[in-house]
């Protein structure tokens, strides 16, 4: 079930970052915006290629190596890079909304608009939150029912061979 669960949150994450992606992208091109704010398209913009590439790597183990297929050093290895790459940026995504939350005055000056994106950020940052949480032990679990596997393989043979 929790395996489950975690390709589900995966996919709204995928989801999630190309559907934001896209508007970002949408906007670039249909609005002319202030050039001091460049960073933050930037900065958004790379944050969503991350977490949508965390969900590309998740979605791509649970198919292709779930639930006990041997997982190469090289997928391994990129989903260490991508997951520490997600929680940083899930600690900048946690931390633009804290400010955003506790900042007594921001709460007045936002349009409906602006609440729409808090929102949206708010629940992309809580999916994006579980998705690092469940993926704690995957590689772990495929890792041991490959072994099992693997051990019953040899048993099977070894009892044929007697």
């Amino acid at each position: 079930m929790r395996w489950k669960i975690f390709k589900v949150t995966n996919l709204l994450q995928l989801v999630f970052s190309s559907i934001l992606l896209f508007y970002i992208i949408l906007q670039l091109f249909r609005k002319s915006h202030d050039p001091s704010i460049n960073w933050l398209i930037i900065l958004w913009t790379c944050m969503n290629i991350i977490l949508a590439l965390q969900s590309m790597v998740h979605i791509h183990i649970l198919n292709r190596y779930f639930p006990d297929r041997f997982i190469p050093v090289s997928v391994v290895i990129t989903r260490v890079v991508v997951s520490v790459l997600s929680w940083i940026t899930t600690a900048i995504l946690l931390f633009g909304l804290g400010d955003i939350y506790f900042d007594e005055g921001s709460w007045k000056n936002l349009d409906k608009r602006i609440w729409l994106i808090v929102i949206v950020v708010t629940i992309f940052t809580i999916n994006s939150l579980l998705c690092l949480i469940l993926q704690s032990g995957l590689i772990r679990h495929i890792r041991k029912n490959n072994q099992t596997a693997i051990l019953e393989t040899v048993n099977q043979l070894g009892k044929s061979v007697q």
